[in-house]
């Protein structure tokens, strides 16, 4: 395991640098690194290192340093990870450590790492002084990254979902994927609380927006208002105990949720919902007789801690994980949802969902709870999406992503070529596009 790797290194090397030393250089050796090291990975020889989920070593440090000096004792390195690393400049070069590419290795390397740095700043102070909608910035990365990704050349290897193996046949067999997206009309009780929550947190968010910080934080009590509109930040959402006490405060959202999971759970062969004018339209149920129950659902909501209530009320039961969830109740929740027939919808959060594979589900459900995204936040959720419910599935999957009507939203889009986002240009969320 990684830890093991770097248990390994902190027992042969110290931390003290070697002056002048490059910030990848390897520290020194302790001085029991002879009797030692025969007793540690770092004693033998190896044909292959394969080293999975390689963004966990992209950072400067013991990590990083404990990796590359593995890598050294093997004939051939092989660094694999599904996760869009690239989120800085650095990242691209650490990678070129870990693939051995002279390049990356070298003082030049480190001049040349400083002096983007250097211009990255520059170009975010020019922006400032100038017009703060000029995307100075990204064009700088991308010059940068497009430098640096020519030193990859033949280096590479990208799984996609049309890659063919060997006999020129498809990779993964996926389903076609259908995605639906739809903005939904709050009430008039929702908007009114939502605009007073919401006003004191524009300035500071349009000024974190013209100088290109990307946070997951901004409108935090808009979005959880999204969900759930409270009269004050600091209200406690109520304990609902009926249908009736629901709808006298039912959030339009987590109600749409509801109605479209009870649609789909009906029966297998149910249509797609669609919406209208920020209203869904629930499409009637096939006449035949003959039908099947076997189809899961995944919800992702970045607030999950009430909605389980809700799903009781309407007779649901629902499983649910959350950045809370400790890792054996964790592995107990996914098994149960893969294995049994009546488990059929799980809610998760981004915390929550980190490294799971769940490919038994037909149907994954973004509840978008926000007006406006800070770049690339939602990327990645929907990116998972993607290939989540589609790996292993012969049924055809679909994925529903309501949000707000008429307010933008983050959609699919790939970022300009070499910039430094996994993806990061926003989109109306109901607008056609290719999912990636």
């Amino acid at each position: 395991t990684p830890q093991s790797v770097q248990q390994d290194y902190g027992s042969l090397y110290s931390s003290t640098r070697p002056h002048r030393a490059l910030p990848w250089d390897p520290s020194e050796r302790l001085f029991t690194y002879g009797s030692k090291v025969g007793s540690t990975l770092y004693g033998l020889e190896y044909l292959t290192v394969t080293w999975d989920e390689a963004q966990g070593i992209r950072n400067a440090g013991a990590k990083h340093l404990a990796a590359l000096r593995l890598f050294e004792q093997s004939c051939l390195r092989i660094i694999m990870t599904a996760t869009p690393i690239q989120t800085s400049i650095k990242d691209i070069s650490a990678m070129g450590r870990t693939i051995d590419i002279p390049y990356f290795m070298t003082e030049q390397a480190h001049r040349d790492s400083v002096a983007d740095a250097t211009a990255i700043r520059r170009a975010k102070l020019e922006r400032e002084e100038q017009d703060p909608n000029d995307d100075t910035v990204s064009e700088v990365q991308a010059e940068i990254c497009a430098r640096l990704r020519n030193k990859f050349e033949g280096r590479v290897i990208r799984r996609t979902s049309n890659s063919l193996n060997s006999d020129g046949k498809p990779l993964i067999q996926l389903p076609e994927l259908h995605i639906v997206r739809g903005g939904l009309k709050l009430t008039d009780r929702e908007l009114q609380i939502l605009d007073v929550v919401t006003i004191p947190d524009l300035h500071d968010a349009s000024l974190a927006n013209s100088r290109n910080i990307t946070s997951n934080n901004f409108y935090l009590e808009h979005r959880m208002g999204v969900s759930f509109a409270r009269e004050t930040t600091n209200a406690s959402i109520p304990l609902f105990t009926s249908i009736s006490d629901w709808e006298e405060k039912k959030s339009t959202k987590i109600d749409c949720l509801v109605r479209m999971v009870q649609h789909i759970l009906l029966r297998d062969d149910m249509p797609p919902v669609e919406f209208v004018d920020g209203v869904p339209v629930f499409g009637p149920a096939p006449s035949t007789t003959a039908f099947t129950r076997d189809i899961k659902v995944l919800v992702y909501q970045e607030f999950p801690a009430f909605m389980g209530l809700v799903f009781a009320l309407h007779g649901i039961p629902v499983l649910s994980i959350s950045g809370k969830t400790g890792y054996d109740q964790r592995a107990t929740v996914v098994n149960k949802f893969e294995n049994d027939p009546d488990s059929r919808v799980l809610i998760f959060s981004k915390v929550g969902s980190t490294g799971l594979n769940l490919t038994r589900a037909s149907v994954i459900i973004f509840l978008v709870s926000t007006d406006i995204q800070a770049t690339g936040v939602l990327s990645a959720e929907i990116e998972t999406g993607s290939t989540l419910v589609r790996s292993g599935r012969s049924s055809m999957p679909w994925a529903p992503a309501p949000s707000r009507a008429e307010t933008p939203c983050l959609g699919v889009s790939p970022a300009r070529d070499g910039y430094s986002g996994p993806h990061s240009v926003c989109s109306r969320c109901w607008k056609e596009g290719p999912a990636r």
